[in-house]
């Protein structure tokens, strides 16, 4: 296996809560990032710094909203490029600063691009002018965004998907779309609907067997 690629039997559910984590807010504390996969803040450092050099931690980054700041206009360009000159314009749109995101694509399109401007007439000069002065393009496309509906940073991570989670009742890996539960404020998964139900009915056994043992007047003998 080369350098930087990992199979997901490398990750485990440890490292999954600590990715979690910092999906959520990449400033969270080692103690925090400890307890939520409970385990030792020096473990959690140890991982930490074994994820970030496996190359699965490419970079911790501030998420910017230049709506709020510019009232910048985003669009996306799908591109049909002629494959002799595919890579030298990947190149150039790589360099280009208006360019957001780049992706090499299959289907009716080579590329699609998401180029972020200043205002409308920034975007269509970019668009009309600079796309139009790069060789290799043979048709372009652009949509402008009107609104983004649902905006993440990078995929979400699941069981099933990279990482390896056992199912918290029977402990099977978890193979499919998992069933969630809270557990004192904590996402526990479980493989199906039936280990999901079983564990419930558990915790409110074992917690009105408590309630009832706490509520039991004491049986004091008398000499």
């Amino acid at each position: 296996m080369r350098h930087g690629q990992v199979r997901d039997m490398d990750l485990d559910e440890k490292d999954f809560r600590i990715l979690l984590s910092l999906q959520q807010d990449a400033r969270v504390p080692l103690k925090e990032l400890a307890k939520s996969a409970e385990v030792s803040i020096p473990t959690a450092r140890s991982r930490l710094k074994r994820l970030k050099q496996m190359g699965i931690i490419r970079r911790f980054a501030v998420a910017v909203d230049f709506s709020k700041i510019s009232g910048s206009v985003d669009a996306f360009v799908t591109i049909k490029a002629r494959p002799s000159d595919l890579a030298t314009l990947t190149h150039s749109l790589e360099d280009a600063v208006e360019v957001r995101d780049l992706y090499i694509t299959t289907g009716e399109h080579d590329l699609i691009a998401r180029i972020s401007l200043p205002d409308m007439r920034a975007l269509e000069d970019f668009v009309l002018k600079r796309l139009g002065s790069l060789p290799g393009i043979d048709s372009y496309r652009s949509s402008f965004i009107v609104e983004a509906a649902k905006e993440s940073w990078g995929p979400t991570l699941r069981p099933g998907f990279g990482v390896k989670i056992p199912c918290r009742k029977c402990g099977k890996r978890i193979l499919g779309e998992a069933v969630t539960g809270q557990l004192a404020g904590r996402t526990e998964y479980f493989c199906c609907q039936t280990c999901h139900s079983t564990f419930q009915e558990g915790r409110l056994q074992m917690s009105n067997s408590l309630s009832q043992g706490i509520n039991s007047p004491s049986v004091v003998e008398e000499c």
